[in-house]
Order: structure tokens, then sequence, then C-alpha cells
């Protein structure tokens, strides 16, 4: 009798503790939890219209989560509907994202396989954030939550709307490779000077729209400027080894080119002739 009474205690306790993990696994997400849910759904949509391999790599996966991070329970940014946010907003996301590319990429990942196995994990990334910092010779500020990017080192804004026109990182031992979005996801930058660095892989696309624009897009991007007015773009001294992007064409007011001392082949494009304001381009000491 006592051993049944111990048993149907036992299975009591079995019971009610299946319970308990049953009702933690299925419980209603708080409002928090579903206001930041929505966010990140938010902000999905927001980038794969600039970024179609959008978690495809490590690097974007870290970029993209640490940009989702940055706006949860963020009381100061009350956009919880895409449709109503206005392009400031939008652009803000994207530049963030870019920032984030851009220094996620600026070193090998141990795992670079199409799906990002390893970076999905948290601490992955986290040690990405550590690893990188020690690898720049100048940080300051970069990948701080707290600290708006314009702030950040190299980082140059316009006054009036916080939008990134001046990106300068120049001898500052970046590795790793460019995204080829950096261009139509900053429309607004002005001058691009990473030069003097270890930076390998093609030359990014010189363009301010996606490689194949679906009509989903068009409203997103209607009220964007079709002219890029980058005037100052340099990548010499890196290990860049493409040929020379044919929309280059599209830098109309580019005033200056840099990209000696690469490994740049094929032929140099045609379409430089259409940049009637260039006073300087460098192509030597490549493959050309």
């Amino acid at each position: 009798v006592r051993f049944s009474f111990f048993l149907a205690g036992i299975i009591a306790l079995v019971i009610l503790g299946s319970y308990y993990v049953f009702t933690a696994n299925h419980r209603e997400p708080s409002n928090k939890e579903k206001k930041n849910e929505l966010r990140g759904r938010i902000i999905t949509q927001i980038i794969e219209r600039r970024d179609s391999k959008l978690r495809k790599s490590p690097a974007s996966w870290c970029a993209f989560r640490w940009v989702v991070q940055s706006y949860q329970d963020d009381k100061n940014t009350p956009f919880d509907d895409f449709h109503n946010m206005n392009q400031n907003e939008k652009q803000r996301i994207l530049q963030k994202y870019a920032l984030a590319h851009i220094f996620f990429s600026s070193t090998q990942f141990e795992d670079e396989t199409p799906e990002p196995s390893k970076a999905i994990k948290d601490n992955h990334c986290n040690d990405k954030v550590s690893w990188i910092n020690k690898e720049w010779t100048e940080n300051t500020n970069w990948m701080d939550h707290d600290i708006h990017e314009c702030k950040w080192f190299g980082v140059t804004c316009q006054n009036n709307n916080n939008t990134v026109t001046e990106l300068n990182l120049t001898n500052n031992d970046l590795s790793g490779t460019l995204p080829d979005f950096i261009f139509y996801i900053l429309p607004k930058l002005l001058t691009l000077d990473l030069s003097h660095n270890h930076i390998e892989g093609p030359v990014p696309y010189m363009s301010t729209k996606p490689y194949n624009k679906k009509k989903y897009q068009q409203k997103f991007e209607q009220n964007e400027e079709e002219n890029w007015k980058m005037l100052h773009l340099d990548l010499s001294h890196n290990k860049l080894n493409s040929t020379i992007p044919i929309q280059i064409g599209q830098l109309t007011l580019m005033e200056e080119l840099y990209l000696q001392n690469n490994e740049l082949t094929g032929s140099m494009p045609s379409e430089i002739g259409s940049l009637q304001n260039l006073r300087i381009l460098d192509l030597s000491n490549n493959n050309l």
C-alpha cells in the first residue's frame, strides 16, 4: 500500500512537471514580446527590398541581428506599421544595416558556407564584434547600440537628417570583402575612402538600384533620387581582384576615382567616358 501511494505521488509529480513545462512553452507572448516580434518583421521587410541575400551569409545574419537588437524595447522609435513609416525612418534602418554589414564583412568568418550555420548562434556574432574591434586600428563607438551611427569613427552625416554622406576608414586594417549593395543602400554617400586596407574580392556593384528591380519595390523607391551623387571614391591599395563594373558610368558627378594598387583585371570600360566631371582617375598598378 505504501509503495502504491509512493508510486502515485511520483506519477503526480511527473504530470505536474509536464504541465508546467507545457504551459511555459505555450504561454501567451507578452505585449512587449509581440511588439519586438512585429518590429523584427518590419525590419526584415525593409532590408529584403534592398538585399536579396539577407541572412544568407554569416556577415548578413549578424548585421541583421544587430539591427533588430538595436530597436528592441526602444520606446523612442514608435514604428509599428511599415506602411506608415516615412522615408527617413526606413533609410535609417538601411544605413544601420549597411554599416553593420561592412563591419561584419571586414574579417573572415570561420564558417563561410552559404547558410549561416555558426552565425545563427548569438555568441558567434558577439565573438565577431570583440574580434573585429581588436583587428581594427580605430573603432570608436562602432556597434554601440546607445550611440548614433553618425558618431561612429569615420562616419559623417548630414546635420539635418542624420543621413550618412561620408565613410572614411582608410588605413584601418580592414580585411574581408565589401557587400554588393553598399552603394544602393547608401545613396546619399558622397565620399567613400577604404584605401590602404586588406580588402579582397570584387569591386562592389556601382549603382543606386538593385540588380533586379521588382514591382513591389517601385512604391518603396519612388521618392528616391535616381542619380548617384558620389564625388570621391578611393578603394586603392587593397586586394580587389575583379573587373571594373560597367555601372561605373552611373557615377555621373564623380570627381575623383582611385583604384590603383589592386589586382583588377580586364579592360577599362568605355562607360568611364561618361564621367564628365572626373578630374582625377588612377588605375595604375593593376592587371588591366
